[in-house]
């Protein structure tokens, strides 16, 4: 190996190795996020995960649909958790795309679209996830 591929192998180390300290220095906040929600200490986990969330992490992205969903330490907004999940699932998150699904299907702060649903459920099975067994309608029944 001559001295410029032997460069460029240890700048890619180099990469991979600081691309690894940063995905683990993420990590630990989103960890804390769900040990503050388990604590229900949601303002918190909102604290911890909304910067993550906003760097396009898609559990985080998830996690802040959830809490907005159910008013856990944030007012109540079916548009905003409809947001932050389909970001999530945009993402490739498998629970982000199954949640997407449900809100087109219900119409929950989206305008109810069958089809819509029908394309997010499917990404979702796609990747193996499948919460429920499906309704004589063709719904999941979770």
């Amino acid at each position: 190996m001559n001295k410029g591929q032997s460069h460029a192998c240890y700048s890619v180390s180099v990469l991979f190795v600081l691309f690894f300290y940063a995905a683990c220095a993420l990590a630990e906040p989103l960890k804390e996020g769900v040990k503050a929600f388990s604590n229900k200490d949601y303002g918190r986990a909102h604290e911890l995960w909304l910067p993550l969330a906003n760097q396009g992490n898609a559990h985080a992205q998830l996690y802040i649909g959830v809490l907005y969903r159910n008013g856990f330490g944030v007012e109540l907004d079916q548009e905003r958790a409809a947001r932050w999940y389909e970001m999530a699932a945009n993402n490739g998150l498998a629970d982000a795309q199954y949640e997407t699904g449900l809100m087109y299907e219900l119409g929950k702060g989206v305008k109810q679209d069958y089809w819509t649903a029908e394309s997010w459920y499917q990404k979702a099975i796609e990747q193996d996830f499948c919460p429920g067994e499906l309704s004589a309608t063709g719904g999941l029944i979770p």
